[in-house]
């Protein structure tokens, strides 16, 4: 059987800390603010990659929440078609917090009321706004 081109799998993590919420500020395009996350590995569920991926960027040990939803439009990512299925997380310390992934220039906590004076990346403030009412 031929495959067609298809999809990138990848998954983005809302993390809560208290009433604020976790972002990396990213080296490489698309570059700025966005929500920690990445590509799904062959092999991994969504599940396990989100986790990884807030570790690796973030160095942070967190819960999954909840499913925030599946984004999908063609095209949301400016380096292809990319679906992305988003999860709120939260997490219960921050001390050791730090960018550590070498596609992260560094990590900050943003408050919550003041997220949307931030411009970040694609459509994470989407996926922020829908998380609001899940949390």
């Amino acid at each position: 059987m031929k495959f067609q081109k298809t999809p990138h799998l990848a998954v983005d993590a809302v993390i809560r800390h208290g009433e604020n919420i976790i972002l990396v500020d990213r080296k490489f395009p698309p570059l700025g603010l966005a929500l920690p996350g990445g590509f799904v590995n062959y092999g991994e569920s969504c599940e396990d990659a989100v986790l990884r991926e807030v570790k690796e960027e973030t160095n942070l040990d967190c819960k999954i929440m909840r499913l925030i939803g599946v984004y999908s439009l063609p095209d949301r990512d400016e380096r292809g078609h990319v679906v992305t299925i988003a999860y709120a997380l939260t997490t219960s310390d921050t001390d050791n917090m730090k960018g550590q992934d070498d596609e992260v220039k560094r990590v900050i906590e943003i408050s919550t009321l003041g997220i949307a004076y931030y411009k970040i990346i694609a459509d994470h403030q989407q996926i922020i706004s829908n998380s609001m009412g899940l949390l």
